[in-house]
């Protein structure tokens, strides 16, 4: 497996844990800082990000990971980025001060940028045929 793959899963893991673990220890500082934005959402989203962060670890260490692994983490990423974007244009009175705004931006293309090095650095596990030439 590609060793750059390895350090994108353990930077996403590291991003998924390290969140999920705010979260769920810190719902309330976390709803209160994005503008009032439900601390019971937030923790279970916190529990998410850590089931995924463990399995990005598990898959990391893998010899082989397979492509549907690749996709459904990368998936996973686009969505947050999506989720996002949906959050910051279409619900304004979830998330509306300029600094909850901007970090939540932030945090969306720190995501997208680790989707697109999983997508990079995976392109062999994704597309077989680019291993024959």
């Amino acid at each position: 497996m590609n060793n750059l793959l390895k350090i994108a899963f353990r930077l996403n893991a590291l991003s998924c844990l390290g969140f999920g673990t705010v979260f769920i220890l810190a719902p309330d500082t976390v709803g209160a800082f994005l503008d009032g934005f439900p601390p019971d959402i937030l923790r279970w989203i916190g529990v998410g990000l850590c089931l995924n962060g463990l399995h990005l670890v598990l898959a990391s260490f893998r010899k082989r990971i397979g492509r549907v692994e690749v996709i459904y983490f990368v998936l996973g990423d686009v969505a947050w980025v999506l989720g996002s974007l949906v959050l910051v244009i279409f619900f304004p009175e979830m998330i509306h001060s300029p600094l909850a705004i901007t970090v939540t931006l932030v945090v969306a293309l720190f995501v997208g940028a680790i989707a697109a090095l999983q997508t990079r650095w995976g392109w062999s596990v994704l597309n077989p045929s680019s291993l024959q030439k």
